[in-house]
């Protein structure tokens, strides 16, 4: 013989059928709430970034001319400057930077650190902004 099915009362099935409605209305409010934090996380960090952004105009607007104006007006020379073997140094260094990022994304992190480290030790204004730019590329 078979084994007879225990049914609920009807206050069980009520009391189940109440759990099961409370689920299904907290479970998209709660899953709202965590991408409404994430949300707000991903702009704070954009907001903040556009700080570091803002900052950068000095260096285009103060620090390249004024080191190109010492150059046209003769307090130096291009020589004595020194201007192009560390741009040079400089591009390669970004270069090698965009292209591990670009290629092997998160992969090349500690490749891209060691770059940054060499990049801050020929140029530390160049080091410190390709910093910025690199945590912004992470985000």
């Amino acid at each position: 013989m078979g084994k007879v099915k225990k049914e609920k009362s009807i206050l069980g099935q009520i009391s189940d059928l109440s759990h099961r409605l409370v689920l299904m209305l907290v479970i998209p409010i709660v899953i709202s709430l965590v991408l409404m934090l994430i949300y707000a996380a991903k702009y704070h960090s954009s907001i903040s970034r556009m700080g570091t952004i803002a900052s950068l105009k000095t260096v285009v607007t103060e620090d390249i001319p004024g080191a190109a104006w010492n150059i046209v007006s003769g307090r130096e020379t291009l020589e004595e400057s020194g201007i192009y073997p560390s741009i040079h140094s400089v591009n390669d260094i970004i270069e090698d930077i965009i292209t591990y990022h670009g290629c092997y994304g998160e992969k090349a992190d500690a490749k891209v650190d060691e770059l940054l480290a060499e990049l801050t030790k020929l140029d530390s204004r160049q080091g410190a902004l390709w910093t910025d730019i690199m945590k912004y590329w992470k985000y």
